[in-house]
């Protein structure tokens, strides 16, 4: 008898009053529904936040885009006028004259003005940044394809930099001349091609798309 009263009273001591749990489950409920509702306040937060930078990014880009392209056409008619001549002076002491590429190149540039650069240097740290931290899922997919397509090509544009000579041998050296100098001026023309026909548009289509994911959030 005894050990049947203690287990009676040890069962009721387990059984939670009605209006206790009511209130147990009214509160966990409530704490959910918050935690549930800050995680959507955050992911908006960052979701805007990444679209800002991107923004920023794009904004910045093509306005590093677009005065560079008279500059570079320019440039482009300054070596069609030059043709293969090999007498114009450089005005740089390391290859004087336009004997060679080298002197070509510095005596067809045209003044660069405020830039320190000969062609724009691009940003790409919102777009690696959305991309290593998952932010890319939280936007829109054709907007995620647009811009994977447009820094795909930043890419590429930077590739095609480097074919400007600065490296190579015959850049230096006379007897490469003409070759060098043709070099010269398809990787300047492709340039060109790059940043008018390709990122340019790009960036026009892209950059309102983004800039207005910002303001409606």
């Amino acid at each position: 008898m005894r050990d049947y009263n203690g287990a009676a009273m040890e069962t009721h001591a387990h059984v939670p009053k009605p209006g206790s749990t009511i209130k147990h489950w009214l509160i966990e409920g409530t704490f959910i529904v918050l935690s549930v509702g800050l995680g959507f306040w955050v992911s908006g937060i960052r979701e805007r936040n990444q679209n800002r930078e991107l923004d920023d990014e794009l904004t910045y880009n093509q306005g590093q885009i677009e005065p560079s392209l008279a500059f570079e056409k320019r440039w482009i008619a300054n070596l069609e006028t030059a043709g293969l001549s090999k007498d114009l002076k450089s005005g740089y002491g390391g290859c004087p004259t336009s004997a060679t590429a080298c002197g070509l190149f510095f005596a067809t540039r045209p003044p660069r003005g405020s830039s320190r650069s000969n062609f724009p240097i691009l940003r790409s740290a919102a777009w690696e940044t959305a991309a290593a931290t998952g932010a890319l899922r939280l936007m829109d997919i054709q907007l995620v394809a647009g811009l994977s397509e447009l820094y795909q090509m930043q890419e590429l544009y930077k590739s095609n930099i480097d074919k400007v000579g600065v490296g190579s041998t015959d850049w230096f050296d006379p007897a490469f001349h003409e070759a060098a100098a043709r070099k010269l001026y398809l990787a300047l023309d492709e340039l060109y091609y790059d940043e008018s026909a390709v990122l340019l548009p790009l960036y026009k289509k892209l950059q309102p798309i983004v800039h207005a994911a910002v303001e409606s959030k």
